[in-house]
């Protein structure tokens, strides 16, 4: 959860923003980078502490891959693997039809997204048409109104409608791997009564490309989980 009921978030060059604030740089946050070599491959072994799975690493990608690592890691990678030439951001660019609010009136990206303001309970806004998508499913199927749109006339419950009060707070969910995430960026609010719980710890994380007892991440085991992010 980054953004709460009453939150503004606003996402700019792959930076999360509440409140004009830029949120706090977590360590496990992960970005897609492009990493360039002096045309030596980079070596599993040699990657072993920058947790980037195996099947990025392939030789034939050589000199530029696709990484997703950390935004530490990615500094990391530059300092000390001497073969390493560039290691920038794969920023996303132009605009990406699949996104929230699933309209043309903006053209958003992963990376470059908002500003959104988080629906608060008993706070009224103005509605019209050009701020109806970020609200439909809010009105329509999270508090159960009946929401029509007729000759550019928006009515609810058959009443014409120019404001709504909400009748629930709403929050804003993000992956903390932010290119190969399916989250708020694309299926947008997330109703209070859609929240069961918060993460307390981690009780259990694998290595996919280790075998055996090996696969165990030893030192994330019972770790706690700041339900705060």
């Amino acid at each position: 959860c980054v953004a709460i009921p009453g939150d503004s978030l606003k996402i700019v060059h792959g930076k999360v923003y509440i409140n004009g604030k830029a949120q706090y740089p977590y360590e496990g946050i992960q970005h897609e980078y492009i990493v360039q070599t002096n045309g030596r491959p980079l070596n599993p072994r040699e990657l072993e502490d920058y947790n980037i799975p195996l099947e990025q690493l392939n030789a034939r990608y050589n000199p530029n891959y696709h990484l997703t690592i950390s935004d530490l890691n990615a500094k990391r990678l530059k300092e000390e693997i001497k073969s390493v030439v560039k290691v920038e951001m794969n920023e996303r660019q132009g605009s990406y039809f699949q996104l929230f609010p699933h309209s043309d009136k903006y053209q958003w990206n992963e990376d470059n997204f908002g500003p959104v303001w988080m629906p608060e309970k008993g706070v009224t806004i103005s509605l019209n048409l050009d701020n109806l998508p970020f609200y439909t499913r809010v009105i329509r199927d999270y508090e159960e109104n009946k929401l029509e749109v007729r000759d550019s006339i928006i009515f609810i419950n058959d009443q014409v409608a120019d404001s709504y009060t909400f009748k629930m707070g709403y929050y804003w969910m993000m992956g903390d791997n932010r290119h190969s995430s399916s989250d708020s960026r694309y299926w947008g609010f997330v109703p209070e009564n859609h929240i069961i719980g918060k993460p307390k710890f981690i009780w259990l994380s694998i290595d996919k490309d280790k075998k055996g007892i090996k696969k165990i991440r030893w030192k994330r085991l019972f770790s706690s989980v700041d339900a705060s992010i």
